[in-house]
């Protein structure tokens, strides 16, 4: 049996190159309807067709398969998969522990996540349905899952013309900052009740800021999230700060939020007033909303700069929270 990535006939149809692909998984084809790709485990996911039948349990999948014009495949969804409007009509599972039972009982054809937890990865493997897990931490690697994603569900041209629109939006953002410096910014998740939650290496928050022009001060984190003292954040002194777990349009003046910290009075992002709160999932989720993120954050960093307007049709979406 020979194995066809379908992906790379569509790319090599639009004069692209081949990625996630096997030189020998893009050899003759003699199966037009497999589908063959790789997750970011390196793990080998084969389709015998598109699926139409997809449990997701990952809210930027979700946003992802609705991005690509395979919403409709949607049949089961974890309870953080709030946007768009339409993926709260599709049955939800717990995102924290999901259940086996409940997702085989969906019947997909392909379940998709961040990262499957092993009980239910063995679960749905001897199940004999596919899972692939996405999580990618940096901005390329979001525009190769949404190929991915559309490549799985039949709508590998749409997914192509998606990626290729973030992609586009990511290098004029870049080309819009480039040369203007880059500010020291605090980039918080969660307050944490006096230990707050932030950034390190490998988050898609930490490829933002980078995108955006901005310099994570606590770059130096070995981890994608960990918490920070008070003290630690007040010694950063950060020019810029990002309170980033609110919900609806960014604040750019957010200092009320934290005018009781103590200390935090005297931070020169506090008294140059530029502590802003934005909508987390604009700027956590590995999605094409995230565009929207990063345009924002880059006119919070550099608020003198011009951008073009967004290629991305997500960038321009309902911002808020559902």
């Amino acid at each position: 049996v020979v194995r066809v990535c379908t992906f790379a006939v569509a790319l090599a149809a639009a004069g692209l190159a081949a990625t996630g692909c096997q030189r020998d998984e893009a050899a003759a084809v003699t199966d037009p309807a497999a589908i063959v790709f790789r997750d970011d485990t390196d793990a080998l996911i084969e389709l015998r067709q598109p699926a139409r039948r997809v449990v997701s349990l990952s809210p930027a999948l979700t946003e992802v398969l609705f991005a690509v014009g395979c919403g409709e495949a949607l049949v089961l969804r974890d309870g953080w998969s709030n946007h768009p409007e339409e993926a709260l009509a599709v049955p939800r599972i717990d995102g924290f522990s999901p259940g086996a039972e409940a997702v085989i009982a969906a019947r997909p054809d392909l379940v998709l996540a961040s990262y499957p937890p092993d009980a239910l990865r063995a679960a749905l493997r001897s199940a004999g349905v596919a899972f692939a897990a996405l999580s990618p931490t940096g901005l390329e690697g979001i525009a190769t899952g949404i190929e991915r994603v559309s490549l799985a569900c039949g709508e590998p041209a749409s997914g192509l013309q998606v990626a290729a629109d973030f992609r586009a939006d990511v290098a004029a953002v870049k080309a819009a900052v480039r040369g203007r410096g880059t500010p020291g910014v605090y980039f918080e998740l969660d307050a944490g009740g006096g230990r707050p939650f932030t950034i390190g290496q490998g988050s898609i928050g930490a490829a933002l800021l980078e995108a955006a022009g901005g310099r994570n001060v606590f770059e130096g984190g070995a981890t994608a999230a960990f918490q920070v003292s008070a003290e630690a954040v007040l010694a950063a002194r950060p020019q810029v700060v990002l309170l980033a777990y609110m919900t609806g349009p960014p604040a750019p003046d957010a200092r009320p939020l934290v005018a009781g910290r103590p200390g935090w009075s005297s931070m020169p992002a506090f008294v140059s007033g530029r502590i802003a709160a934005v909508d987390g999932d604009l700027v956590s989720r590995p999605a094409p909303r995230l565009i929207a993120g990063l345009r924002t954050l880059a006119k919070l960093l550099h608020p003198t700069i011009k951008l073009p307007p967004a290629r991305s049709a997500a960038a321009t979406a309902d911002r808020g929270r559902r």
